[in-house]
């Protein structure tokens, strides 16, 4: 018996995904802020860094809880 194709994503999961993809690229990506802090700036990478890894995995699991079922 042949496997079943994989379910195309939900539209929350895809929600979820993105939302989390455009808070990455602005927490990440956004010079001012690095800038405003100034000497913090070392504390910001490691967090904004921690974030992104966060969301990552975030979105992994949302990802791939759309193909059980």
């Amino acid at each position: 018996m042949p496997d079943e194709a994989p379910r195309p994503p939900t539209r929350r999961n895809a929600t979820i995904v993105v939302a989390l993809a455009i808070l990455n690229f602005a927490i990440l990506l956004f010079p001012p802020l690095t800038w405003y802090l100034g000497q913090g700036g070392v504390w910001f990478f490691l967090v904004t860094g921690v974030i992104g890894v966060v969301s990552l995995l975030v979105m992994y699991r949302v990802d791939s809880s759309s193909g059980e079922g």
